[in-house]
């Protein structure tokens, strides 16, 4: 199973049980409460979609009220272009799709220098 099915799946579990969810990337620690509070606001507020855009081209935050695979299936990831397909697939599907602000997350040691020093 690849990024996107798992992602597919935890977003198709979570919303039998409840009505939004959000997944969150666990390397990001650009994010903070006001993030959230923006994209649980734009979920209530009737957008299908929310993204949390990454620096990389990728999204460290995807939010939606109904599961839809063909944003993540069949996707190549770790490029920059991953947010953009996806924004794109969802726009085509006729979905509304809130955008936060943009955030950076840990997969390089450039990265992971980068936090070092956001934390001293």
């Amino acid at each position: 199973m690849d990024l996107g099915e798992r992602m597919h799946h935890a977003i198709r579990t979570t919303l039998q049980t409840f009505s939004k969810v959000l997944l969150v990337g666990c390397d990001c620690p650009s994010i903070t409460l006001d993030d959230f509070d923006s994209a649980i606001k734009a979920l209530n507020n009737n957008h299908d979609v929310v993204f949390a855009p990454a620096e990389d081209g990728g999204y460290v935050i995807v939010g939606m009220t109904q599961p839809n695979p063909t944003l993540f299936l069949n996707m190549t990831w770790s490029n920059e272009s991953v947010f953009r397909i996806s924004q794109n697939r969802a726009k085509q599907l006729g979905l509304s799709v809130y955008e936060t602000s943009m955030q950076w997350d840990v997969d390089t040691v450039e990265d992971l220098q980068r936090f070092n020093s956001s934390i001293n």
